[in-house]
């Protein structure tokens, strides 16, 4: 009987040293950097920050993705115009808060170009936002650094995708160069602050098409956006800000809004099982832009007509 009790607290004792070794980290502070190899994972376990190899590369970057779903798709890059070369890659905080990706020779390739942090932590928040902060923070909001401010090619429920007036910091989405490149590539969405303020997609300089103004409810030229019940559109327009942003009615609901390298604006929606997808798991298309070729910017000038229905367009 006296070994049978011995057991028990022994059996306990190795369980709970196994869980804590399991217990995924969701910080990076001057002592605990992130190798290649390892991984942040958000409280709650919704996404995860790591080194990845794109399709068809060798390269390697520090992107995050969502963690509970069977395709890894990456939502933002870190170092997406100097990739790492190998696996000795290393994303680590300096003695001022400034989050830095290096390698085994001490080449830096990215910067957060974060500074005068007294006692600085990295930490990647449930909403998938990775920020340098004070460790003794008592807010979440004191950020020295987020990654919300710097988006690549995809915008996440809470996101803004606009202009900080105060800063001149402009947050917009910048596509992929290609399937297999996450630098910088062709096009670019924006909130155009000239006149009434609006959604413009851009190929270079040219504009590729526009959401129209915003009338309270849906931007005009995307009336559709009225009926998406799953979701919350927000705009605001202050003296400080002019911003768009989204929210889901059901925080289970996993989505995201990217900007591809065809220059495509889409808001896609994970399906579990869906009858869409035959019953297997994948991203639903829930709205894109420019659905037609008549969405295009100016296509046919200032006095032209545009056929959806016709191969060529009307003067």
């Amino acid at each position: 009987m006296m070994t049978n009790m011995q057991t028990v607290p022994i059996f306990i004792v190795s369980l709970f040293v196994h869980f804590s070794l399991t217990i995924a980290r969701d910080t990076i502070t001057l002592a605990t950097p992130l190798a290649d190899g390892e991984t942040l994972v958000s409280a709650g376990g919704s996404f995860v920050l790591g080194f990845f190899t794109p399709a068809n590369s060798h390269n390697r970057y520090v992107g995050l993705w969502f963690n509970q779903i069977s395709v890894q798709t990456i939502l933002w890059v870190a170092n997406r115009q100097h990739p790492v070369p190998d696996t000795t890659g290393t994303l680590k905080l300096t003695s001022d808060g400034n989050l830095i990706i290096t390698n085994q020779n001490s080449t830096i390739f990215w910067s957060s170009a974060t500074s005068s942090v007294t006692t600085p932590v990295a930490k990647l928040l449930g909403n998938g936002n990775l920020v340098v902060r004070e460790a003794n923070a008592i807010t979440n909001g004191s950020f020295a650094w987020q990654s919300f401010d710097h988006p690549t090619d995809s915008l996440l429920p809470g996101m803004k995708l606009g202009v900080d007036l105060r800063t001149g910091l402009n947050r917009n989405l910048t596509a992929w160069k290609s399937e297999s490149d996450p630098s910088p590539g062709d096009y670019v969405m924006s909130m155009d602050i000239l006149g009434d303020p609006q959604l413009t997609a851009w190929a270079g300089t040219a504009r590729k098409w526009r959401s129209g103004s915003w009338n309270g409810e849906a931007f005009t030229g995307m009336p559709e956006m009225k009926t998406f019940h799953e979701f919350n559109f927000h705009f605001f327009n202050t003296k400080d800000e002019i911003y768009y942003s989204y929210e889901t009615t059901d925080k289970s609901i996993i989505t995201r809004m990217v900007m591809n390298h065809t220059g495509a604006t889409q808001l896609f929606v994970w399906l579990d099982g869906s009858v869409w997808l035959g019953g297997s798991d994948g991203w639903g298309l829930f709205w894109y832009a420019p659905k037609t070729k008549c969405n295009g910017f100016s296509l046919c000038g200032s006095y032209g007509f545009c056929s959806i229905y016709t191969s060529q367009m009307l003067a």
